[in-house]
């Protein structure tokens, strides 16, 4: 895909004179997937590709003593 790897990488490989094809995943999103208040619409959708992780112990510390 053409996340920050994924761009990069395609991106020294083409200044190398290869040539290279970047595919992304799915289709266009919906119009209201650029409206933060209206992002919970689209948890549990084809969207929304599911992926869970675990509590971090050191993520959101800077509102620790807020």
């Amino acid at each position: 895909g053409a996340g920050s790897a994924g761009s990069t990488i395609a991106a020294r490989l083409t200044d190398a004179g290869k040539k290279v094809a970047l595919l992304e995943s799915g289709g266009s999103p919906p119009f209201f997937a650029d409206i933060p208040v209206l992002s919970p619409m689209l948890q549990k959708s084809p969207y929304d590709w599911q992926y869970r992780t675990v509590a971090q112990k050191h993520a959101c510390r800077g509102l620790i003593n807020n």
